[in-house]
C-alpha cells in the first residue's frame, strides 16, 4: 500500500508524518492488502477563521473495483484532524468489506438453493 503525504501551508513534521502513518496501516486489514494508495493532505487555515488556525486532514484510500473513500474533517488542532479522518475512513471501508461480505453470501446461497450445494461443500 503506497501512503502519499501532502502538508499545505505549513512544514510536515516527522511527528505528523509518523502519526498518519502510524493511524493509516490498519486500512489494508480490511480488504487483506487490496487497498493500493492512500492520499493524506493535510493543511492549516489560518485566514478568513475568526478562532485562529483550523487543520484540515484529507484522507482518499483506493481500493481497486470499489469507490473511493473520501474523509474531510476541520478541527482546531491537527492529530485531532486525523485521528477523526482515520476512525471515519476505517468505518468507511469496515461498511464495504461487510456490504461484500453480504454478497458473498447472498450468492453462495443462490447457489445452493441452484442444486450446486455438493459442489461448493466439496472445496
Amino acid at each position: 500500500m503506497n501512503i502519499d503525504i501532502t502538508a499545505k501551508k505549513f512544514e510536515l513534521t516527522p511527528t505528523i508524518r509518523e502519526h498518519v502513518e502510524e493511524k493509516v496501516q490498519n486500512f489494508p486489514r480490511f480488504f487483506d492488502d487490496k487497498i493500493t494508495e492512500v492520499k493524506v493532505t493535510l493543511e492549516v487555515d489560518d485566514g478568513h477563521h475568526s478562532h485562529g488556525k483550523i487543520n484540515r486532514c484529507e484522507i482518499i484510500a483506493r481500493v481497486p473495483g470499489q469507490k473511493d473513500v473520501f474523509v474531510e474533517v476541520w478541527t482546531e488542532d491537527m492529530h485531532r484532524s486525523i485521528n477523526q479522518a482515520a476512525d471515519i475512513a476505517e468505518k468507511e471501508l469496515k461498511k464495504i468489506k461487510d456490504k461484500l461480505g453480504e454478497l458473498d453470501e447472498e450468492s453462495l446461497r443462490k447457489l445452493k438453493e441452484a442444486g450446486f450445494e455438493e459442489e461448493i461443500t466439496e472445496e
